[in-house]
């Protein structure tokens, strides 16, 4: 004979926050590293917040007979907004050819 109350609560507060920075390099036909050509920026939050509670009742007879009621409850919030900035940086002047190399070009054009 006899009753029992159990009761549990929690509270979880999770907070993470990453900064990356991507560069994209122009290269030449040496894979040689030229010109920043675009950067991205992101910004990429992480934000959790948890509750939960538990309760559970036991009431025992004389006549072995149990009674057990119970419940629980839980919330979460979250937040993970990420941030993209992208940025097009002026590209390297495209060098003309000599004007030679123009001119044996269109000779050598191939129609079909």
């Amino acid at each position: 004979m006899g009753s029992k109350l159990n009761l549990n609560a929690a509270y979880l507060n999770y907070r993470r926050f990453q900064f990356t920075d991507n560069k994209t390099f122009i290269s030449d036909a040496n894979m040689g590293i030229g010109k920043n050509s675009t950067q991205v920026i992101q910004d990429l939050p992480q934000i959790i917040n948890n509750f939960s509670g538990m309760a559970d009742y036991i009431q025992k007879f004389k006549n072995d007979l149990t009674i057990s009621v119970g419940g629980n409850y839980n919330k979460t919030k979250t937040d993970n907004d990420s941030k993209n900035i992208t940025i097009f940086l002026i590209l390297q002047k495209i060098r003309i050819p000599d004007p030679t190399i123009l001119s044996m070009m269109k000779t050598f054009t191939v129609s079909m």
